[in-house]
């Protein structure tokens, strides 16, 4: 039996047998590498991808942070300065006390009110009452007006004016407001959003107002110091 069966294997079909057996290994590889690489291609892929996005959206972020690098730190100073994130009462209290003397205005007294915190609102409040004499009702107006466009944020709740003989006595009520900054920053996977018209028309008008004027005291030299601080 085992005679007859090589007999019937000719000599082409065994020059065959070797090749043959070599290509169907081969693409029994191939498609066990396919069947395992495949999914992990398809990953990569996926994540090249990904890649490409986050680096076109931080190109993007850099081109706007580009544009606005000159505006960008003095809008967020002015912005920080007309909605600080401490009680601006001291501000506020300056800039009366400035206003009222431009305006021949006898500012008399002050009282600062409970701070109110809304519940659904990340901003604060607080009252400030004030007190004035003058000679004339024009020194008042032009005073409210002008506490219109002051910086820290400040609103005007109630005027009360009275007449004295001479003497025109007026009481005004202020509202101040402050709110604390961000805590989280926004994703870096996400488009920066740019300024609005109305956002740059928001920014123009309250860089307009007087802002409060801060003293800066420098630094005494090191050999102006005394050794002995009891001397």
């Amino acid at each position: 039996m085992f005679r007859l069966s090589k007999k019937l294997l000719s000599p082409d079909l065994k020059v065959l047998i070797i090749p043959s057996l070599v290509i169907v290994c081969v693409v029994f590889l191939f498609l066990t590498l396919i069947k395992m690489g495949y999914p992990r291609i398809t990953t990569l892929l996926s994540q090249l991808e990904e890649s490409g996005k986050i680096e076109r959206t931080l190109e993007e972020r850099l081109n706007v942070l580009k544009e606005f690098n000159t505006g960008l730190s003095k809008s967020s100073d002015i912005s920080f300065i007309v909605l600080p994130d401490k009680n601006p009462g001291t501000w506020t209290l300056s800039q009366i006390k400035e206003l009222s003397l431009s305006n021949s205005l006898l500012f008399t007294d002050t009282e600062f009110k409970k701070v109110i915190t809304a519940s659904d609102s990340a901003v604060r409040k607080m009252d400030i009452t004030a007190d004035f004499e003058s000679g004339s009702i024009s020194p008042v107006v032009e005073f409210l007006l002008g506490m219109g466009e002051v910086a820290p944020l400040t609103t005007i709740e109630e005027v009360e004016i009275e007449r004295d003989k001479e003497v025109i006595n007026s009481k005004v009520k202020f509202t101040i407001y402050w709110a604390a900054l961000p805590t989280t920053l926004p994703s870096l996977t996400q488009p920066l959003k740019q300024l609005s018209i109305t956002d740059q028309e928001t920014l123009t008008k309250i860089d307009s107002y007087k802002k409060p004027q801060f003293t800066v005291l420098p630094p005494q030299p090191a050999e102006s110091l005394r050794v002995n601080p009891f001397n």
